[in-house]
């Protein structure tokens, strides 16, 4: 008699979520699997200090990467840039600010572009609403993108506006609900691929254009424009 396929019991997944205060983030969950391996509705987030519970589902890159994410959970976070004991939920309604996001959110940048630069073929997710971990299956581009900013100049203004380019064909990234995840250097998430760029971009040059077909500038003020987006 044939015997039926053998399945682990968890399967880890990297979860991509927004955070309230800080943005996005990724969290790692072991997700158990149903007797056909199929994601079930039972999870875990886990750490670098309960992770061995796992260890049998688990790679020398999984422990690498759960590492990198330790880093940006945020009670970690409040613990490394906050000196004083307090708990999350009041952390961020009395103490988190502008001022402290913008402290934050590079080292969470930094620390996500390690990881995608990392996961190699890992399951990665986009975290449902209700934080089920293992919602969207996120894809992985192949190759890099790239993008080209184009400029069209009248006598009152000037618009200018970006094209994105995968494998010669070209991504309609508009009014599509993509994401971009980071700023330091943009990845975008679009119709559940995770593309990174062939340039260094930062998120910020990207994100206007997500639900914005150009921007409009009158011309005193384009050649200002033009040295923000490094095209002068």
């Amino acid at each position: 008699m044939q015997q039926s396929k053998s399945f682990p019991v968890y399967k880890i997944v990297y979860s991509i979520c927004e955070h309230p205060y800080l943005g996005y983030l990724i969290e790692p969950h072991m997700v158990k699997l149903n007797p056909n391996g199929t994601y079930s509705l039972r999870y875990q987030r886990i750490f670098s200090n309960t992770v061995d519970a796992y260890a049998a589902e688990l790679d020398e890159v999984d422990y690498k990467l759960i590492r990198l994410l330790d880093d940006i959970e945020q009670t970690n976070l409040i613990k490394k840039y906050y000196k004083k004991a307090i708990r999350p939920v009041d952390f961020f309604s009395k103490v988190f600010d502008k001022k402290l996001y913008d402290l934050l959110r590079p080292k969470i940048d930094e620390k996500m572009i390690q990881f995608f630069e990392s996961i190699g073929d890992k399951p990665l997710f986009m975290m449902s609403k209700d934080g089920y971990p293992a919602d969207q299956e996120i894809k992985r581009a192949t190759s890099a993108a790239s993008i080209l900013f184009h400029f069209r100049r009248t006598e009152e203004e000037t618009r200018y506006f970006p094209t994105i380019k995968y494998e010669n064909q070209r991504l309609e990234f508009m009014f599509k609900n993509a994401i971009v995840l980071t700023n330091a250097q943009a990845w975008l998430i679009l119709n559940n691929t995770l593309y990174y760029f062939d340039q260094a971009l930062e998120g910020k040059k990207l994100s206007p254009f997500l639900n914005k077909r150009y921007i409009s500038v009158g011309r005193s003020t384009e050649k200002n424009i033009l040295k923000l987006l490094s095209v002068a």
